[in-house]
């Protein structure tokens, strides 16, 4: 692998407006705000060499290209949806790249969390000359951002007598088609089985949240994110993270 495999042309916390998915309250149809992050590998050699923008992907058409595909579109269906929608403009003529990288957050999409989203690689095959050009997917998942709770959590003797916040991560893997859509599900089972939950560990309580995600049958894979902010008094979090297959928790039954 050479160093050209590495460069990189990207939008950060790319802001818009779009109906995509349930809102906060759950209510379809609805326009809220969008973040995207977008990374496009792509050789910069040459625009490096020359001095040139047209030897490189120019991030200023990018953003125009993909502004333009979201406000054409009235609706999409849910997150996969829209991240391919973007993902197929970022390839297409208006971007001009091979492979991208796209994150998606909903930052309104969940009412106790930052933010829910998707984060997919899309890579395209065949030429747009030939009009017959693919989109292959090399990852995809479904992810939570900070979901704050409150449980009974600590081995000392006063954490044992009232809650205190803990802030979980989610990243879903080989996911159902539904959970595009019915993410605020998974997420209300998690949240109502940990605000009853009593653990003296976070080994323990991240466990729990993993079979918790797993056991409905639409999540293959998770990967649990899980921090005491008031553990530590000079420490803004302490916690721990876990990666989980269903099938760990059935070999446990």
């Amino acid at each position: 692998m050479s160093d050209l495999d590495f460069d990189l042309v990207f939008l950060r916390s790319f802001s818009i407006t779009a109906t995509v998915g349930p809102e906060t309250w759950h209510r379809l149809n609805r326009p809220q705000p969008v973040i995207l992050d977008i990374r496009m590998r792509t050789s910069i050699a040459l625009a490096g060499d020359t001095d040139s923008v047209i030897n490189t992907i120019h991030y200023g058409t990018l953003c125009k290209a993909i502004t333009e595909g979201i406000e054409s579109t009235k609706a999409f269906r849910d997150l996969k949806h829209f991240a391919q929608e973007v993902c197929k403009t970022a390839l297409g003529p208006g971007g001009g790249g091979k492979v991208v990288e796209l994150t998606v957050t909903l930052p309104k999409g969940l009412l106790l969390a930052e933010g829910v989203g998707i984060s997919t690689v899309q890579v395209k095959e065949g030429d747009d000359k030939d009009n017959n050009v693919q989109l292959m997917t090399q990852s995809q998942s479904l992810f939570v951002r900070d979901l704050k709770l409150a449980c009974i959590i600590g081995v000392n003797p006063h954490e044992r007598l009232e809650k205190q916040y803990v802030v979980i991560n989610l990243t879903f893997l080989q996911v159902e088609e539904v959970l595009f859509t019915g993410y605020a599900e998974i997420v209300k089972k998690i949240s109502d089985s940990v605000e009853v939950s009593s653990y003296e560990t976070l080994e323990a309580l991240a466990t729990f949240i993993g079979r918790v995600a797993c056991s409905g049958g639409s999540v293959g894979t998770v990967t649990v994110s899980v921090q005491k902010p008031s553990a530590l008094t000079f420490v803004a979090g302490s916690g721990v993270e876990i990666t989980r297959h269903k099938d760990f928790y059935l070999k446990g039954k």
